[in-house]
């Protein structure tokens, strides 16, 4: 399990949703709760915009998640929620497009149906007086890989070869139910993520992508589309590959997820010089 420490306690409240307008509403309805909004952080490029909500998700002792009305859920929401609840935060839903997803209603304080209940609600609220649990970064062996995203579009074909390849590593594959891996989340040394073509992106997948992004977990994530959603290949991962034989490569190959030679195992950077010189990759 990576270290942990704490940090100065701040009354605030990270409201994530996709930018429609009730930030707005939200803020002006309820002047006298410490928002902190996202549309205010950096947006000239996505690593500095990842940097930044997700800075505020695990620094802020309650997030609100509102999912509108008519919109599709946001992707990077998921991940903002998952940071969040695995810093032990706080966490309330405003569901206005009747997603009722099991888990969100497992690990939210509330769950709740309209922007108006949440704003009466938060009325009363008094934001919780606690620290957020933080991380510190503990890069070690690469002994436990957990596969999510959408799993059964090639990267159930990724376990199977990596499993017969190095069968003295463990390969977890996305539960059914998302809370057993939850409790499992500290074993996990690599996060394998697959986002296929035309396919909607899984968002309890991306749950566990905060999730490793609050414990520091590396991802490596392949993702399709001509124009891959800006967010999930904008800083979150360690490495990105355009193919998933890439991916079972590195899966198979890399067992040191360090900057330096441990344990009579190579670095991660000085193993993937050798991969760009195999595949005749610029590096």
């Amino acid at each position: 399990m990576a270290e942990t420490n704490s940090t100065e306690n701040k009354d605030t409240v990270y409201l994530v949703g996709s930018f429609f307008n009730f930030r707005s509403e939200m803020i002006q309805a309820l002047p006298n709760v410490n928002f902190i909004d996202a549309r205010k952080n950096r947006q000239s490029r996505m690593s500095a915009t990842n940097e930044d909500d997700l800075y505020s998700a695990i620094h802020s002792p309650l997030t609100l998640a509102v999912f509108p009305k008519g919109k599709t859920p946001g992707v990077m929401t998921f991940v903002e929620i998952g940071a969040s609840y695995f810093s032990g935060n706080d966490l309330i839903v405003v569901d206005e497009c009747g997603l009722n997803m099991p888990f969100l209603k497992e690990i939210s304080k509330e769950y709740l149906s309209s922007i108006d209940d949440a704003i009466d609600y938060m009325k009363s609220y008094n934001v919780p007086d606690k620290k957020p649990e933080l991380f510190k970064e503990n890069l070690n062996r690469i002994g436990t890989i957990y596969f999510c995203g959408n799993t059964d579009y090639g990267l159930q074909v990724v376990h199977e070869l990596a499993s017969k390849l190095r069968p003295d590593k463990e390969y977890i594959m996305k539960s059914e139910n998302i809370m057993d891996d939850v409790k499992k989340i500290d074993k996990f040394d690599l996060m394998a993520v697959h986002f296929p073509k035309n396919i909607p992106i899984d968002r309890e997948s991306c749950f566990m992508m905060g999730g490793a992004v609050a414990r520091y977990i590396p991802i490596i994530e392949k993702a399709e589309d001509v124009f891959p959603y800006s967010p999930l290949v904008g800083g979150l991962q360690r490495r990105l590959v355009n193919d998933l034989l890439g991916m079972l490569y590195y899966i198979v190959n890399v067992d040191n997820a360090s900057l330096f030679a441990q344990e009579g195992f190579p670095s991660e950077p000085e193993m993937m010089y050798g991969f760009f010189k195999k595949f005749g990759d610029k590096g």
